[in-house]
């Protein structure tokens, strides 16, 4: 027993399929999207490079120097970043290189190591190397983010 009631014969599933347009109409295509450039591309992948940079700088100052300067770092370098990397119009290559360096699967091993770090290596806890972690993994790539998004601007500005 089929759930939903008897199925349809082939010739009604077949019909509700294809019907032909009647002679004389033109079919008309769906209204199309906005049209998206390369470089529109490139720009949006480019604004998200500075949060990714500065958390695994974080995360790299969180295994040298502790847990504060870290997090201290991650906060400033992705506005440091953000500023100094907004000016450039970079090759495509090099946001490929960029997004390879500063991809998830480093960004979050190194959190990782840093949290393992901070908690079993110098013995400070699990309360402050979470802190950090948390921090570097989800404050600074919003703050990134943030910085990164466009801004309405009043017309004439």
């Amino acid at each position: 027993m089929t759930r939903g009631g008897p199925r349809p014969s082939r010739a009604r599933r077949r019909a509700a399929v294809a019907q032909p347009l009647p002679a004389g109409t033109v079919a008309t295509p769906p209204a199309a999207g906005p049209v998206v450039t390369d470089s529109q591309v490139q720009a949006a992948l480019w604004s998200t490079v500075p949060a990714a940079l500065a958390t695994e700088a974080g995360a790299l100052v969180v295994i040298g120097l502790g847990a504060l300067p870290g997090v201290v770092v991650g906060i400033v370098g992705v506005v440091v970043l953000h500023i100094a990397l907004g000016q450039l119009a970079p090759a495509s290559r090099t946001i490929r290189v960029a997004l390879i360096v500063g991809g998830p699967p480093l960004r979050y091993g190194l959190l990782l190591i840093a949290i393992w770090y901070e908690w079993v290596v110098r013995g400070s806890g699990p309360l402050p190397a979470l802190a950090a972690g948390l921090l570097l993994a989800v404050v600074v790539p919003m703050i990134g983010s943030v910085l990164a998004a466009p801004r309405d601007r009043p017309a004439g500005r």
